[in-house]
C-alpha cells in the first residue's frame, strides 16, 4: 500500500487522499500485507470524511475481504463504530445490485462470524440494533464454533443485546450449541436468572429439552448452587426434579456430588421421595457425597429420617458410602460415617474388602498423611466398637500397620527433614533479630542496655511476632526430632501435621516482624513506612494466611497438612 496515502489516512484528509486518487488511479486498489484495503484502514482509524470519501471514489470496496475473510462492515461493529456502520448501510443503497448489497450484513469471515456476531461479541448493543433493523437473518446464522448472535451474548452475560434479540426474533431460541445444549442450559450454567426467566417466559417449552447427555436445566441449576434458579426451574416442571441423565443421575445427585447443600435442601423439601433414587451405579446421595468428601451434606442427609435404608446400601461394586469415602482418603467424611452406629464399618464390597483393608492396601504414597487419617479414624471407631482391625483381615497379606506405611513414609520424612532445615533456619533469623533489634539500645544514663524504641508500638509487635516465630520453628523442630527418635510410624504421622502447621505460624510470625521492625524505623516517613509494610504484607495475607483455609476448606483431593488439627473447623466451615 502506497506510504503516502497511509498518511493521508492517519491524518483523516479526505481532500489529500482524493487528490492522490486522482493522480493514481490504481492507487485504492492496494493492500496491506493482510489484505486489507485502504476502506479497511479507513475504518480502522474511524475518520468518517475519509470513508465517505473512499465510497464515493469506488464503493466495490465494501465487498473486498481481508486475509482474515472479514470486510469494512465486520471491522466497524467489532469496534462499535456506529457512524462508520451508518456509513456502510449508507452507501450500500448506490449499489446496482441490491440484492449483493444486503448481502455484506450477512457475509462471514474465515471464523463464520458475521459483523452482527463480531458487534454482539464486543457489546456494541446500538451497532447490533442497526444490523438487525437492516437485516435479521443473521440472527440465526452461527459460526464455526456452533455459535449464533443469542449465544455469544447469552455466554458473555449481556443481557440487554440477548433481551432485544429475544424480543425481535424468538425463534432464535431453538439454538442447540455443542453437545445439543440449549440457549437456557446456558443461561442457567452461567447462573443468569434474569435472562433464564426471560427465556421461559417468551418460550416456555425450552424447559422440557434435553442435551446429549440427558440433562435438564435442573441438573444445572443444582450442581451451580443457585437455589433461587432452581427453584423457579422445578416449580415451571415438577417432573424435572426426578428425571435421570445418561448416568441416572437425578438433579438431586448432582447438588450432592457438588457439595450443593442449600439446592438439595429445597429439592428434598419439595420432593422428599427423591431421595431414595439411585443413579445407573446404583449410588445413592449419600454415596456420591462422601465419594466427593462433602462433609456437610453427608451430615445433613444422615439426620434424615427417609435414610435409614441407604446408608450401607451397596453400589453396583458392592461399596457402601464409607468404603468410597475411605478410599479416596476422605477422613474427615470417614470420621463422621465411622462413629455413626447406623453404619457398618465391617461391610465388605464385591472384592471382599472393608473400608479398613482398602486403605491398607492402597499403594498411593502422596497422600500419606490423609491415608494416615483415614487409618487412624477407621481405627478408633474399631476400637470405639470394641472391635479389632485383625478380626476382619483373615487374609490381608501384611504384618501390622507400621509395615504398610513403610513403603509410603519415605516422602513424610522428606517432608519432615524439610521442615527440620526450615524451622531451624527460622529460628536462627529471629534469634538474631532479637539481639540486633531495631533502633538499637541506649549507651548511657540509667536505662543503659534498653532497647531504645522500647515504648513504640510499633517495637512491641516485632517483638511480639519474632518471639511467636521463634517459639513456634523451636517447638516445630523438636516435635520433629521427637518423632524420629520414637522411631514409630504412627507416632510421626500424628506429630508431623501439627509440626507443620507450627512451622507455619514460625513463617507468618517471621513476615510479620520483618514488617513491623521496618515500620519502627521509617515512621518518621509515614508514606515510604506505609508502602514498605504493604508491599512486606501482599505475599505473607495472600499465601501464608490464606493458603491453609483454603487447604482445610475447599481442598478435597490434595494432601491436608492441617487436617489432624483442624478437621473440625473444616466442618463448621462446610456447614454454611
Amino acid at each position: 500500500m502506497d506510504q503516502e496515502l497511509l498518511k493521508a489516512l492517519r491524518c483523516g484528509s479526505g481532500f489529500h487522499i482524493k487528490e492522490l486518487a486522482r493522480q493514481d488511479h490504481n492507487l485504492l486498489s492496494g493492500m496491506s500485507p493482510q489484505g486489507n484495503t485502504v476502506l479497511h484502514m479507513a475504518v480502522r482509524f474511524g475518520n468518517h470524511s475519509v470513508l465517505q470519501e473512499i465510497l464515493k471514489l469506488q464503493p466495490s470496496l465494501l465487498y473486498r475481504k481481508n486475509r482474515k475473510g472479514e470486510t469494512p462492515l465486520h471491522i466497524a461493529a467489532r469496534t462499535g463504530d456506529a457512524g462508520s456502520v451508518n456509513i456502510i448501510m449508507y452507501y450500500m443503497n448506490t449499489i446496482i445490485v441490491e440484492s449483493e448489497a444486503e448481502g455484506i450484513l450477512r457475509k462471514k469471515d474465515n471464523e463464520g462470524n458475521t459483523p452482527l456476531h463480531n458487534a454482539v461479541r464486543n457489546n456494541h448493543e446500538n451497532v447490533v440494533q442497526m444490523l438487525v433493523e437492516k437485516d435479521d437473518a443473521p440472527i440465526l446464522y452461527v459460526n464455526s464454533a456452533g455459535q449464533s448472535p443469542l449465544s455469544i451474548a447469552i455466554d458473555a452475560n449481556l443481557n440487554g443485546i440477548a433481551c432485544f434479540i429475544i424480543n425481535k426474533f424468538p425463534d432464535s431460541l431453538n439454538h442447540r450449541g455443542p453437545e445439543e445444549l440449549t440457549l437456557l442450559h446456558s443461561a442457567v450454567i452461567r447462573q443468569n436468572y434474569d435472562i433464564m426467566v426471560k427465556m421461559l417466559e417468551t418460550k416456555r417449552e425450552l424447559i422440557d429439552l434435553l442435551d446429549w447427555y440427558w440433562r435438564n436445566p435442573l441438573h444445572y441449576a443444582a450442581a451451580s448452587g443457585h437455589v433461587k434458579m432452581a427453584q423457579y426451574v422445578a416449580a415451571e416442571n415438577t417432573s424435572l426434579a426426578y428425571q435421570g441423565d445418561r448416568d441416572g443421575q437425578t438433579p438431586l445427585h448432582l447438588a450432592a456430588e457438588n457439595g450443593q447443600l442449600s439446592v438439595l435442601k429445597m429439592l428434598l423439601n419439595d420432593y422428599p421421595d427423591a431421595i431414595e433414587i439411585l443413579d445407573n451405579r446404583r449410588c445413592s446421595l449419600l454415596h456420591l457425597a462422601a465419594q466427593y468428601g462433602n462433609v456437610n451434606v453427608v451430615l445433613f442427609i444422615l439426620k434424615s429420617p427417609d435414610i435409614e435404608d441407604l446408608i450401607n446400601l451397596p453400589d453396583e461394586d458392592g461399596n457402601t458410602p464409607l468404603h468410597l469415602a475411605a478410599m479416596n482418603f476422605h477422613s474427615d467424611v470417614v470420621y463422621i460415617l465411622s462413629r455413626n452406629t447406623r453404619v457398618d464399618i465391617r461391610a465388605k464390597n464385591f472384592s471382599d474388602n472393608t473400608a479398613l483393608a482398602i486403605v491398607e492396601s492402597s499403594k498411593d504414597h502422596e497422600k500419606d498423611i490423609q491415608k494416615h487419617l483415614t487409618l487412624k479414624a477407621l481405627k478408633v471407631a474399631y476400637a470405639k466398637r470394641a472391635l479389632y482391625p485383625e478380626d476382619i483381615l483373615e487374609n490381608r497379606r501384611f504384618a501390622g500397620i507400621e509395615d504398610i506405611n513403610q513403603g509410603g513414609i519415605g516422602t513424610g520424612k522428606e517432608m519432615a527433614q524439610t521442615l527440620s532445615v526450615m524451622a531451624t533456619l527460622i529460628a536462627t533469623f529471629t534469634f538474631t533479630a532479637a539481639f540486633t533489634i531495631p533502633g538499637g539500645f541506649k549507651n548511657d544514663g540509667p536505662d543503659e542496655g534498653m532497647a531504645t524504641l522500647v515504648r513504640k508500638t510499633g517495637f512491641r509487635a516485632f517483638v511480639i511476632t519474632d518471639t511467636i516465630a521463634m517459639t513456634s520453628s523451636m517447638t516445630a523442630a523438636v516435635i520433629v526430632f521427637w518423632s524420629f527418635w520414637r522411631g514409630k510410624t504412627e507416632s510421626f504421622m500424628d506429630t508431623l501435621p501439627l509440626a507443620i502447621g507450627l512451622t507455619w505460624i514460625g513463617l507468618v510470625s517471621m513476615a510479620l516482624a520483618f514488617v513491623t521492625g521496618l515500620f519502627v524505623v521509617l515512621s518518621n516517613d509515614l508514606a515510604l513506612a506505609i508502602v514498605v509494610c504493604s508491599i512486606g504484607c501482599i505475599l505473607p495475607i495472600t499465601f501464608y494466611v490464606f493458603a491453609p483455609f483454603f487447604m482445610i476448606v475447599f481442598d478435597k483431593n490434595e494432601t491436608n497438612p492441617f487436617a489432624f488439627i483442624l478437621r473440625f473447623v473444616r466442618i463448621f466451615c462446610k456447614s454454611f
